[in-house]
Order: C-alpha cells, then structure tokens, then sequence
C-alpha cells in the first residue's frame, strides 16, 4: 500500500492511498468462494452452486462491498503508517478502481494540533478570600425568613418584594419555545429571577391585567444560544400577594433541625454551612480563573471539526432543553457564530489539560478518589452510606473520578504559577460562583 501526505492549510491534512490490485482481487475471490456454501441459487441444490455462477450474480455486488471495506480499512491503516491523528471523519474522494490496476483515492481530514508544552508564563490568578460575618448571617437569616414567608392577597398594584402569580409565554423570532412558557407561575418580583426588565414591567401592574414585553437577552447570557436575541413575553397577571415574614424564634429554629429550638445553635450551624459553602464556591472561582489563563497563554489551533461538533451538541442540549424541534429550531435564526466562540474555546480548553496530563503524568490515585469521595461525602448526614453509594456503582464513581483529576490538574497548576490572595465578602463570592455555574450549564 503506497500512502502519500500532503498539508493543504492549517490542520488540513490530503491523503492519497494506492491499494495493489491483488488485495482486492484476492478479497473478492474469497467472499465469492464462501458464498458457495450459503447461496441459493435456482436449479443448483445448497453448497453446489458453481463459482463461476456465484461470480456472474453476485460478483458486481461484492466487488462494491469490497473496495467500501477496503476503503475504510486501508485509512485506518495508512493514517497508522504516517503517525497522524485525525480530528473527525475523513471526506473520501472519488474512488478510482480499473481492473487490473490499484485501487486509489484521497482522502481530506483535519488533524490533532501538535502541543510541545503548555506554557503557564505570566500566569497570576487571585483567588478571593472573605471572612462569615455575623451580618453574612443576618442576611442569610433574612433569605431563611422569605423562603418560609406566608402569602396574602392584595388588592393595589404590585409592588418590589411582591409576589405575582402570572402566565407567560415567550415567543422568539415568533416562535413559541416550550420552557419559556408556564402557568399560575409564582415570581417574587426585584429577585432577579428573569431577564432585565421582566421584573421592573411587572412592578405598577394589579390582577387581570395583560402585558406584553419586549426585551432582549443579556449579551453575557449564561445559555450562549440566547445571548443578545430578542424576545416577547405575553403576561396575564393572575394575583398580587404581599409577604409576611416568620419571627426567628424557637419554632424558626426548629425548623432548621435545631431540637432544643436554640436561636444561637441555629445560628453556629449556619455559620459551619455557609463555610462550607465559601470553601466551594472560591474553588469554582479559582478553577474558572486556571481555565481562562490557559485559554489565553496558549494560542492552540484547533480542528474544524471538533468545534463544529461541540457547537452542534450545544444547540442541540439547547433545544433538547426549551423542548424545540429541528424543524423550529432552524426558524430561530440563532447566530451559529455566537455559539461557535464558546465551543472553540471549550475545545481549545480540553486539549490543553489532556497534554498537560499527559506530559505531566497526572493520574487520580485510588487513595486520592477515596479522600475525595468521602470529603464530598461530609456535608451529608450519614457519610458513609455516601461512600457506600459511590462505590456501589462505577459510573458514579467515574464521574467523581472526572471530578477529582481535574482538580488534581487545577492544584498542580496553582503550585506553578503567582497566586494572591483578594480579600472580598461571602455575598460576593456566592453570586460569582453561581454566575459561573450557569454559564458552564448552558
């Protein structure tokens, strides 16, 4: 087999393949051969057919099957001959066959960037830091108090800190998009949870009455797909209803787990949660920093192809998600180029930590999967049925393992480059890590 390369541009890889025409001859004549014995072939019994009849009936037949396998068979082996690793399946050209002479065809593929090393020059992460306040706590408190709020109906017009029962469906580009629609939806109106302005249109507006909004996606959207689009939302407003807040006393504390009802033990255990808490949320704010400095100090080019992949399994996890068929997703007009940006970045991201795995020989340890397995397993109430659960199954167990490498990866990152320290407050750091969660869910 004759195998020549050539690069086209970039990644681009031309292969052409010239395969001896005895290979295919040779493999044709053994099919033919083993057909005799399963054929059935009219006026001969079964195993007694002739080759040459096999031959004129099914010969055309196998010989495409042939040169399709041999095709497929001879990349494989020809991109192991020249030491290449295709990124994405290969756009075979027209096949050349002739009898008697070598079966030959091109073949073009992206292939794997070459990474000598992962540079982490000049790389400075501030990680944050904040002490629990007794304020923190109070503020916590309050959020406890509204979670467990009593509701009453009122007859004005809504107000910030109000609750509003209200149907809504949400049309872009005019399509209805299910996920965006919901009835008797209750939304406690300045607590952000919808898009800007949803909230603020809402606050003037008393039962019975019918909004339509305008607005746009934020262009910083966590769900890339809707970054930056436009929207409109039908509104009926069903019910106003005022809060009415619970006093944190014994009962508020019992409610909590505290047996004796003790507002200061309430209080301790809350701290020891929120610390908790703290401690994983600076986490998620390094690691999102670790990824965003490699992405930056390493220019890596990366396959066609594989960003082509990862942006369909985005708009794909997209639609799947809001409940959008292909038929009206390709009505939504959503800029491919947007989602393109996160996907190329993503892929830029993966091939990066591989080498640097790779090069640097960074494995998870069974020591290290069962310390981290049962430090997760601490924020719960019995532990070791925790530990037990994961190790009762290897699927969950390869997804704690995921999760441990990478934060082996992110450690041994941290040991190697400028790390300070940037005092700020538990709020903050909150808010940022959940910011950081949506965005990598969208």
């Amino acid at each position: 087999m004759q195998v020549s390369v050539t690069t086209t541009q970039g990644l681009e890889r031309r292969m052409t393949v010239e395969i001896p025409a005895e290979r295919i001859e040779s493999e044709i004549h053994a099919r033919l051969k083993s057909m005799v014995r399963t054929a059935r072939v009219a006026g001969f019994r079964p195993g007694k057919t002739p080759l040459k009849v096999i031959e004129r009936k099914y010969g055309p037949q196998v010989r495409d099957e042939v040169v399709s396998d041999v095709v497929q068979s001879s990349f494989s082996e020809a991109v192991v001959q020249k030491s290449l690793r295709p990124a994405g399946a290969p756009k075979i050209g027209e096949v050349k066959i002739e009898p008697g002479k070598p079966l030959a065809y091109t073949a073009t593929f992206e292939v794997y960037p070459t990474i000598n090393s992962v540079s982490l020059e000049g790389i400075t992460i501030s990680r944050p830091t904040a002490d629990i306040t007794e304020q923190d706590v109070d503020e916590m408190l309050e959020k406890m108090r509204r979670q467990r709020a009593t509701w009453a109906a009122v007859d004005r017009t809504a107000a910030d800190g109000d609750r509003g029962t209200i149907d809504f469906v949400g049309n872009m580009s005019g399509e209805p998009f299910a996920g965006n629609s919901a009835e008797n939806f209750q939304l406690m109106l300045g607590s952000g949870a919808m898009i800007p302005g949803f909230e603020d249109r809402l606050i003037g507006a008393a039962a019975g009455d019918a909004l339509t909004l305008d607005l746009t996606f934020p262009a910083d959207y966590h769900v890339v797909a809707l970054a930056g689009q436009p929207v409109q939302f039908k509104v009926i407003v069903k019910m106003v209803e005022a809060a009415r807040l619970p006093e944190i006393d014994e009962e508020f504390a019992k409610t909590f787990g505290v047996v004796d009802g003790n507002v200061d033990t309430m209080r301790e255990e809350m701290k020891k949660s929120m610390a908790h808490e703290q401690r994983d949320a600076i986490k998620t704010a390094v690691r999102a920093q670790v990824m965003d400095a490699l992405a930056k100090a390493n220019a890596v080019e990366v396959p066609q192809a594989l960003v082509d992949q990862e942006t369909n399994e985005i708009l794909a996890r997209f639609f799947e998600r809001m409940g959008i068929d292909p038929a009206r997703a390709a009505k939504l007009n959503i800029p491919r180029e947007t989602v393109e940006v996160r996907a190329r970045r993503t892929v830029v991201l993966r091939l990066i930590l591989a080498e640097t795995m790779r090069q640097n020989n960074i494995k998870v340890t069974p020591e290290a999967l069962r310390a981290a397995v049962e430090s997760f397993a601490q924020s719960y109430d019995n532990p070791e049925e925790v530990v037990k659960w994961y190790y009762a199954d290897r699927k969950r167990l390869a997804d704690m393992e995921g999760v441990t490498l990478e934060q082996q990866l992110v450690d041994w990152i941290l040991a190697r480059v400028t790390v300070n320290d940037r005092p700020t407050t538990f709020a903050e750091l909150i808010n940022q890590r959940q910011s950081i969660l949506n965005e990598q869910s969208s």
